[in-house]
């Protein structure tokens, strides 16, 4: 009789388990985490920009290379060029997917050529980030000169959901 009821009651009322629950394996994870930058991408990049599915696996891979929190690529990267591969902006002197700054001391020792491919350019990119201490030394270098600056870039970061 037990039995009998319990097989109705899962009949009537299945099991279902919460998707993030399923998550344990690693495969699952890295998965999990492509989508999800997918996601970002997709919603705030420029048509112009280089395809989400094509973008998101590369970010993760050198993100863990480098130890950088992948979100925060993502985030740097719509902020500085929507994602778009061959980026310049003409008063910053800045290149690529990941707006790379060419003038000055430049310790990647990049060069126009490698920023304006966007493997390169957000290889260099993440490269900077791994040695900044906040998400604005990216934008305004290594020293912040201006804290409400520094601040509004960072609200700026998080902004993108």
């Amino acid at each position: 009789m037990k039995t009998l009821l319990l097989i109705i009651s899962l009949t009537l009322f299945p099991v279902v388990t919460h998707p993030e629950c399923a998550c344990i394996s690693t495969q699952c994870k890295l998965i999990k985490s492509i989508n999800e930058i997918e996601t970002k991408l997709r919603k705030h990049a420029s048509p112009k920009a280089v395809p989400a599915k094509v973008l998101a696996p590369v970010i993760i891979k050198l993100s863990r290379t480098y130890n950088v929190d992948p979100l925060l690529v993502v985030r740097i990267i719509l902020i500085e060029s929507r994602g778009i591969e061959k980026a310049y902006n003409k008063h910053s002197n800045d290149y690529g997917i990941a707006q790379i700054h060419l003038r000055g001391k430049n310790k990647t020792k990049a060069n126009i050529a490698c920023a304006m491919r966007w493997q390169c350019g957000l290889e260099m990119g993440i490269k900077i980030m791994a040695t900044t201490k906040r998400g604005c030394n990216y934008n305004q270098g290594p020293r912040v000169r201006n804290i409400i600056l520094c601040e509004k870039y960072e609200r700026k970061l998080a902004s993108i959901n």
